[in-house]
């Protein structure tokens, strides 16, 4: 509740976005910045950017041409780093989930590098795959959408790469020995990559298949306990009239042991004392007191207004006769 206050003088609102266009700000910063530290927030901002769609990226990068077209210009040279293989080390890397577009067709090649046949797959997956080093490998994790229970798929070791990374260890244990033979074979882990993750990933589709099912209404995968097979629709779009009517009658009673509490609040409202003033912080040790007439921490006697039992009349603590009637307080 807004409380009125005397002012003196003009009054008016405050239009907080007024000269403030959002981009002023954020490019004088940018431009004080060192050309060391500009760098630095441009792969910053490539590497967070990383697996965001492109047309966000565009549209976020538009917005830093807005705040100093140099900024926007350092952060697509760096995303152009990343998408080279200049940027960072390209050491061990937990590839995050992935939400991709719902019935996307995915290209799948052989071992010979030709196209094999097109996957389809949903959303509701995690990619869990680790790109680089001894733990190199992949594995993938469908969920159902709507208990969110999940099927992981057993780990694939990618050789190639855990080859690369162990060469790397033993190339560390003797000094360097063994460090060209161990790039030669990371540089071929690398390159196999992207085939290996989409022949792999086409293999886990096919296992998850028969741990989940498509509802006919609103196209999301179920587990089982999620789905009714006898209509193929999922709990949500069906759901079990027996679970509806037992979840309906404890809605009920929560609503109607609600309006049987508020009411009883109310009845006990009415027989509070709400004139009496009540000293809430105790001045001797500042306890909060909860309108006690004693605090609670250190016993100290709260002042406490009082009444006078002939006129009625409100009187401070401590007053031996009353200043209206004259009547005689006890101690």
């Amino acid at each position: 509740m807004l409380h009125p206050r005397t002012l003196e003088g003009d009054a008016d609102r405050y239009d907080h976005r007024a000269g403030n266009d959002g981009f002023t700000q954020a490019g004088n910063l940018y431009r004080v910045l060192p050309a060391d530290e500009r760098d630095r927030l441009h792969k910053a901002i490539a590497g967070a950017m990383a697996g965001v769609p492109r047309e966000i990226v565009e549209r976020q990068l538009g917005h830093f041409d807005k705040a100093d077209p140099a900024d926007g210009a350092g952060v697509r040279a760096a995303l152009g780093g990343q998408r080279d293989g200049n940027a960072g080390d390209p050491a061990l890397r937990v590839v995050p989930r992935q939400r991709r577009p719902r019935w996307v067709p995915a290209l799948i090649f052989g071992p010979g590098g030709g196209a094999m046949s097109e996957a389809w797959f949903s959303d509701n997956f995690s990619d869990l795959s680790v790109q680089g080093g001894v733990d190199a490998g992949f594995r993938f994790e469908f969920y159902c959408e709507r208990c969110r229970d999940a099927f992981r798929t057993e780990f694939e070791p990618y050789r190639s790469a855990q080859a690369a990374g162990f060469l790397g260890r033993a190339s560390g244990l003797l000094g360097g020995l063994l460090g060209s033979a161990g790039d030669a074979v990371e540089t071929m882990a690398q390159a196999g990559w992207n085939k290996a993750h989409d022949a792999a990933f086409a293999r886990a589709i096919e296992s998850a298949r028969q741990h989940f099912h498509r509802c006919a209404r609103c196209s999301n995968y179920f587990c089982a306990r999620c789905f009714n097979p006898a209509n193929g629709l999922c709990r949500e779009c069906a759901p079990d009239a027996e679970v509806e009517i037992e979840a309906a009658r404890a809605q009920g009673e929560v609503y109607a042991a609600g309006e049987k509490a508020a009411l009883e609040g109310i009845h006990r409202g009415k027989q509070m004392d709400v004139k009496r003033d009540r000293q809430l912080v105790c001045p001797e040790c500042g306890a909060e007191t909860r309108g006690a007439k004693f605090c609670p921490e250190c016993g100290h006697k709260l002042a406490v207004k009082g009444e006078c039992p002939a006129c009625h009349t409100e009187i401070e603590a401590g007053v031996r006769f009353c200043p209206e009637c004259g009547t005689k307080l006890g101690q």
